[in-house]
């Protein structure tokens, strides 16, 4: 994948869909959890082979509705601006609070992105950090990439910070995102949770109970 293709891909795995202010746009309640493959609280895709669960007080939204959202959101880059707004939509997307305003409702979404032959989690994961270190200004790796399993499945996975404006207002979401990559035949499946670094929203423990949810079948 070229530089430009793995920055857009990367863009659209941060999960930053709950970041806007009471001047962002919204997202009409009626359309809310209009997303085909969802039966109740699960999401499957058997073409991506993936199942995820949602916490039962959180919210599936489309892509679509998450793609229009990035529209107010900036990360103090032009070029970067320009590759978020564009970047390719997820497979799904889970928000706390989708009317949330003036916070930062935690969210996850996953992604595929196309693999490289041969090229191993750890080292896309590298790939990923090091593109951002030099392009977002207030991009920090919080942990060390590191190797383990998720659903059976090997998968790298890596904490990151940073910040995100809303565009023309003065607001700033402070984001803490975990990152977790899956190595598959042809591709990555991609899982970015994101959520204020402390207080009640920090979400751990959901997001915890979200990737014990996941599971495979190819």
């Amino acid at each position: 994948m070229s530089h430009t293709g793995l920055l857009r891909t990367l863009l659209g795995c941060l999960s930053l869909a709950g970041c806007h202010s009471a001047a962002a746009p919204e997202v009409p309640r009626a359309r809310v959890a209009e997303q085909r493959d969802v039966e109740q609280d699960r999401y499957r895709d058997e073409q991506a082979g993936l199942a995820i669960s949602k916490p039962a007080a959180w919210y599936f939204i489309s892509p679509s509705i998450e793609r229009a959202r990035r529209q107010s959101l900036s990360l103090s880059n032009a070029r970067l601006d320009s590759g978020f707004r564009v970047a390719p939509e997820a497979l799904i997307v889970i928000v706390k609070e989708p009317h949330a305003v003036g916070s930062c409702s935690p969210t996850v979404k996953v992604q595929l992105m196309s693999r490289k032959r041969g090229m191993s989690g750890h080292d896309e994961a590298h790939e990923m950090v090091e593109a951002m270190q030099k392009l977002v200004p207030s991009f920090e790796l919080r942990s060390e990439i590191q190797d383990g399993i998720l659903a059976g499945r090997a998968a790298t996975h890596f904490d990151a910070s940073l910040k995100v404006k809303v565009v023309n207002h003065d607001f700033t979401c402070d984001v803490l995102t975990h990152v977790w990559l899956i190595p598959r035949a042809d591709d990555f499946l991609i899982i970015g949770m994101s959520a204020p670094p402390t207080g009640r929203d920090s979400s751990n423990a959901e997001f915890a109970e979200i990737l014990a949810s996941v599971s495979f079948n190819r």
